[in-house]
């Protein structure tokens, strides 16, 4: 038994190796997390991870379903909440910039929560990464505990937001 308390207490010592994503103690309050859930009847499902640092927040994705050569809408919306079957329970577009918005076009209509849209350039799992100035996890623009959303189809200024396809809660990564 000894033998086995000595090895359990020289592993639970070792570092060992973590990913972008991950965290450690020390790194605890600036990563969060969305798992991504199926709406309006889709088959969109994944991951989206948030990881702040000097130059801003990086949103990471990893997005199953997907439709080669179509464009998706992708924003963070007010409410942490994904309830609903067709995620309206998560609210209008997250805006505390601008007071209009719904593109992903860099201009001062943007609304906080306008992420770049998502170019699905093969069908089903979809990767990604870019860099957001204007939010944070907890300070500027807060999104924890607000949802993301995917839409099925692109940004229009113009026009209405196309439905939404998936949801998820942004939660902290502890």
């Amino acid at each position: 038994m000894s033998n086995f308390l000595l090895i359990l207490s020289s592993l639970a010592c070792q570092k060992l190796p973590t990913s972008n994503y991950q965290n450690t103690p020390s790194e605890s309050s600036n990563k969060a997390h969305a798992e991504m859930f199926s709406k309006n009847g889709s088959k969109i499902s994944g991951m989206v991870h948030f990881k702040e640092n000097k130059e801003g927040l990086i949103v990471h994705y990893q997005i199953n379903g997907f439709k080669k050569g179509k464009s998706y809408g992708f924003h963070i919306h007010e409410n942490g909440d994904c309830s609903a079957q067709d995620a309206k329970s998560a609210g209008k577009h997250y805006m505390p910039i601008a007071p209009t918005g719904g593109t992903s076009l860099d201009s001062s209509q943007k609304h906080g929560g306008d992420l770049p849209q998502i170019e699905a350039t093969h069908d089903g799992m979809n990767e990604g990464s870019f860099i957001v100035k204007e939010i944070s996890l907890k300070e500027k623009n807060p999104i924890l505990y607000k949802s993301i959303i995917i839409h099925d189809g692109p940004d229009n200024i113009k026009k209405k937001s196309a439905p939404k396809i998936a949801c998820g809660v942004i939660t902290e990564t502890i």
